[in-house]
């Protein structure tokens, strides 16, 4: 077991382990702790930032938040990734790509678990008149240049894999958005 984890420096593919390589396996680990870096933050998760091995058999409790591809276990889950059994109990706030497991699936989620919350408030969005020209009108529905919430789910909030036997008892979404 880890407790007390707190990543909040610049930059993006972060967690206890930045990458868990193929081949790489991280079992039996408990951890709890904060993810909240600066910069860019995207591919965020208490334990790996991205995952092309397996973690299994894990837990995780406290919170993430960033940009994009933010999740309690994992930011990403590539193609060769596998995260089995495991648990997540972290608060997940994430712009694009958000989930409970991970923000983006591209392996296998395995009966995994989870029970925090995932992007339960709102983001004020507004613009000012002046703020928009013809040439930026066409982007003006475009979320990348729109601060809200989009591909949040309860195990991943984007996936082209697979996803068997898990189960969300989160809250996901807020009001009109959920």
């Amino acid at each position: 077991a880890i407790s007390g984890l707190e990543l909040e420096e610049e930059g993006s593919a972060m967690g206890l382990f930045r990458y868990v390589q193929d081949g790489g396996v991280v079992r039996n680990l408990s951890l709890s702790g904060n993810a909240a870096p600066g910069g860019s933050k995207s591919q965020i998760g208490l334990l790996a930032g991205v995952n092309y091995g397996r973690i299994e058999n894990c837990s995780v409790s406290g919170s993430v938040t960033g940009a994009g591809d933010v999740g309690g276990i994992a930011g990403i889950n590539e193609a060769t990734g596998e995260i089995r059994r495991c648990q997540s109990a972290a608060f997940v706030t994430g712009d694009h790509q958000a989930g409970g497991i991970c923000g983006s699936n591209y392996g296998t989620l395995n009966n995994c678990q989870n029970s925090g919350s995932i992007n339960t408030h709102s983001t004020e969005v507004s613009f000012s008149i002046e703020d928009i020209t013809m040439d930026e009108i066409e982007d003006i529905n475009s979320t990348e240049h729109v601060a809200v919430h989009t591909d949040t789910g309860g195990i991943a909030g984007y996936s082209e894999g697979k996803i068997y036997y898990c189960a969300n008892s989160g809250t996901v979404g807020y009001q009109h958005v959920g």
